[in-house]
């Protein structure tokens, strides 16, 4: 549904798709523990409410944390293109896993953006994404085709 998105960054899909499933037991080791850490999300009982927010607040506090980490490597100039770029397919990312959130139709109840957001990254350390693991990816999809990366994966830290 998203690879419109891949192939914009300049990606051959089929490569830069093998690049995530080569790390796919990670990612899903890391969207198991980041689910528990919310605990029950699915507004699903009687007289349970959700405070209406706006998804696009969440895909900004991701964006910031991706920000942060850029700016300590050393690399936003060079990714300022490539987040441009990419913010698309985080968005349309986001709306896959949002029709697949909850199996009985109820509201999802979401801590803060900001807690959200370290939940996900501390459950993505957990699961072994070191900087050797995001670099290695990062390698993967230059070579998918995605050469904007070339400069910046070396650099790329996370923390």
């Amino acid at each position: 549904r998203c690879q419109n998105y891949v192939t914009a960054l300049g990606a051959s899909y089929p490569a830069a798709r093998q690049c995530i499933l080569a790390h796919q037991d990670r990612i899903l080791e890391a969207a198991a523990c980041a689910r528990t850490s919310m605990g029950n999300m699915c507004a699903d009982s009687p007289g349970q409410l959700v405070t209406r927010r706006n998804p696009l607040t969440l895909q900004l506090a991701a964006f910031r944390e991706m920000n942060t980490m850029l700016v300590r490597s050393g690399v936003l100039n060079q990714a300022t293109a490539l987040l441009q770029t990419s913010k698309g397919f985080v968005g349309c990312m986001m709306k896959c896993g949002k029709h697949h959130s909850c199996d009985k139709g109820c509201g999802i109840s979401l801590p803060p953006d900001n807690v959200v957001i370290a939940n996900v990254k501390s459950c993505a350390f957990q699961a072994g994404f070191t900087i050797p693991v995001a670099r290695e990816i990062c390698g993967c999809l230059v070579d998918s085709g995605v050469q904007d990366l070339a400069p910046i994966c070396p650099k790329l830290t996370i923390s």
